[in-house]
């Protein structure tokens, strides 16, 4: 039982007590001071006095019961009400954003979309080439006992493959070349004695070179050759019973020149001339070799 309840009901004892009383003091009229009876109209107005009395106690007693208040109804003051806490100002978003500044393109809506978007296109950096040619070499000399011999040279042929990397119109390459022609007709002094052979070269190359372009469709480039020959030159005479062989490695130089035809950005064709001297082998002389060459050009 908390306080306020039990304060309730001490009141309510309380009430009712003095209510009994007053309704015990009500209950017979009081007589006249001369002794006479109580008239009818004292008693009437006795019962009347302790109705209200009556009432009035069942009215407490019911507002007691329910809880209420004696005193008329006030309406309940309204607690304060705490202050909301205000949102947090958002922040604009302008300090989240970086201005940028758009260029601005001439023209209708219709003329932006029909342009052309260029979208720059990775560089191929490395190449490959694959070549063939026919070669003329100049007249091959040969030292033999009786003197010097000269031997014809016929049309030649050969073959080179080159991997290399580009650097804007340079090109840097490394090459593997083989090339042949055969020797006939050994003739010294004025007497013809026949009998035939070849010279063969292995060459390994350092290949640096410039490009040039005309346009899209043609450009030339010229570079130079820089390495090391494995040559072998043979020739015998079986009639006399005269045979020569010797080998020998060495430093070898060249120069070319070619016309590029591109196919597209990645593929191309070239024809072009290339010269270059061979050293001499013991006891065959030095030759110039001058070379028509055609090929292939792969980038990527």
């Amino acid at each position: 039982m908390n306080l306020i309840t039990f304060k309730k009901l001490v009141l309510s004892i309380f009430i009712a007590g003095g209510l009994l009383a007053h309704v015990s003091a009500l209950a017979l009229p009081e007589e006249s001071p001369s002794g006479a009876a109580p008239t009818k109209k004292a008693y009437q107005d006795k019962l009347n006095s302790l109705t209200s009395s009556l009432d009035l106690l069942e009215e407490r007693v019911r507002q007691l019961s329910l809880g209420k208040p004696s005193q008329p109804d006030t309406p309940p003051v309204p607690e304060p009400t705490p202050p909301s806490p205000s949102p947090p100002s958002a922040t604009p978003e302008s300090e989240y954003l970086e201005s940028v500044e758009l260029p601005l393109v001439a023209g209708t809506i219709d003329d932006i979309i029909d342009q052309e978007v260029l979208i720059p296109k990775p560089e191929n950096k490395y190449y490959i080439t694959l070549s063939s040619n026919l070669n003329f070499a100049s007249d091959t000399k040969i030292s033999t006992i009786s003197g010097i011999g000269h031997l014809d040279s016929e049309v030649g042929y050969g073959f080179e493959a080159e991997f290399g990397r580009s650097f804007s119109f340079f090109d840097l390459g490394f090459a593997f070349a083989y090339d042949r022609h055969e020797l006939e007709d050994l003739v010294i002094g004025i007497n013809p004695l026949g009998g035939e052979g070849y010279n063969t070269a292995y060459r390994f190359l350092l290949k640096p070179g410039i490009n040039l372009d005309f346009n899209d469709r043609v450009g030339i480039k010229t570079g130079a050759d820089l390495g090391v020959i494995s040559r072998h030159s043979t020739f015998s005479v079986p009639s006399i019973g005269f045979e020569q062989s010797n080998d020998e490695i060495s430093f070898v130089w060249g120069l070319r020149l070619s016309l590029i035809a591109k196919l597209n950005e990645n593929h191309s064709l070239f024809f072009g001339y290339a010269f270059a001297d061979y050293p001499e082998v013991e006891r065959f002389n030095d030759i110039y070799m001058n070379s028509l060459e055609a090929g292939y050009t792969g980038r990527f």
